[in-house]
């Protein structure tokens, strides 16, 4: 066949997005159901439709149940709040509206969205004639730009309206200071504080940069901790577990087996039917935004 791209869209960070974009709005439908995140979701998917060549798509969601990288650490994400009820009534909603609209939703349980993106990803680039395009903000998908074959990362703005930069594997060392293979050590070293992630204290994102620069790769710096030279090197050398372990927090489980066909029909985006305007009608939302 020729060339098609699939895109695969982070569900959750425009989830997310949306919600605390439009909770002031305190959007909600006639009997009081919330509808801020779906509205702001269902907005967002509409305008990457009518502005991309959107002929194949698939949104990744997370499951409900813990990450299996809790099992790893069980102070992952420990320091987040709670979801917001309001929030937490609309995700189950936000999968079935997307089915209304004609996308197919994907997740698996105990893993997270980027997990399921990056076994779809690593899956479908095997297949003759395919490209993926990522739609997310999320570093740590910059991973996925090693993968062989023609994969990028486009990262929206702040409405998801438009490109604010475009990540592939000649621009990923240019942004971020490293090559595809190493974002993954380059993570695992300065840490995240977002999902509990404790690094190297002192090392951001520059300095993980420079580190891996000198040492080559975190491997050969956990063999050799004196390649990050006088300042941190006996950080790292103490520190040796807890980066062994951030690293594999931080990497993706790739080889998830899911629930979805990779044949190109399976993968097409449908227009809206009238299921999908009683879906909207039936939360108060004008279904002729979202065709």
């Amino acid at each position: 066949m020729l060339s098609d791209t699939l895109y695969i869209v982070d569900t959750m960070y425009l989830l997310f997005k949306s919600f605390y974009a439009l909770e002031n709005s305190k959007l909600h439908s006639r009997s009081g159901f919330p509808t801020g995140a779906l509205y702001g979701l269902a907005s967002a998917l509409t305008h990457m439709r009518k502005n991309l060549p959107m002929q194949y798509c698939v949104c990744a969601f997370e499951s409900e149940e813990p990450a299996f990288r809790k099992e790893l650490s069980p102070i992952y994400k420990a320091n987040r709040p709670e979801v917001d009820p309001s929030l937490k009534l609309q995700i189950p909603k936000a999968i079935e509206m997307c089915e209304k609209m004609g996308f197919v939703t994907v997740n698996k349980p105990g893993y997270e969205a980027d997990d399921v993106i990056a076994s779809i990803a690593r899956r479908i680039l095997k297949e003759e004639g395919w490209r993926v395009r990522v739609i997310s903000k999320d570093k740590d998908l910059a991973q996925l730009t090693a993968l062989e074959g023609d994969i990028a990362i486009i990262v929206p703005d702040a409405h998801a309206n438009k490109m604010e930069h475009y990540v592939d594997k000649e621009t990923c060392e240019k942004r971020y200071g490293v090559p595809p293979e190493l974002i993954g050590d380059w993570l695992a070293l300065q840490g995240d504080s977002c999902d509990n992630i404790i690094g190297i204290k002192g090392v951001g994102p520059k300095t993980a940069a420079k580190i891996l620069k000198t040492a080559g790769s975190l491997e050969k710096l956990l063999a050799n901790p004196r390649l990050a030279g006088e300042r941190f090197a006996n950080l790292i050398a103490d520190s040796r577990a807890q980066l062994e372990l951030n690293k594999k927090l931080v990497s993706l489980a790739d080889d998830l087996e899911l629930a979805v066909s990779y044949e190109a029909k399976a993968l097409a985006v449908q227009k809206l039917g009238s299921d999908g305007k009683a879906f909207f009608e039936e939360l108060d939302m004008q279904w002729e935004r979202f065709v």
